[in-house]
């Protein structure tokens, strides 16, 4: 048998990139997750601080160190 589990399912059921047959290239690969909300928002202020965390030094530092066989990689 064979399957194709997207890497945060795979993730959560403990397996690592490892465990897997064939993995895609991270090179130009456009699979990222995207921060997005309603302009006119009334939060739009606390969003935008949002996205200048998330794409901080720290959080990127988080990433690597958190999942050091590059599982996660950051996209910034």
């Amino acid at each position: 048998d064979i399957a194709v589990i997207n890497g945060n399912y795979a993730l959560g059921g403990g397996k690592k990139p490892s465990d897997a047959l064939i993995l895609e290239s991270t090179e130009n690969n456009p699979s990222l997750n995207i921060l997005a909300w309603k302009k006119d928002s009334e939060k739009t202020e606390a969003i935008k601080k949002l996205d200048t965390l998330l794409h901080s030094p720290e959080v990127k530092a988080f990433i690597e160190k958190t999942w050091p066989d590059k599982s996660v990689l950051p996209g910034f």
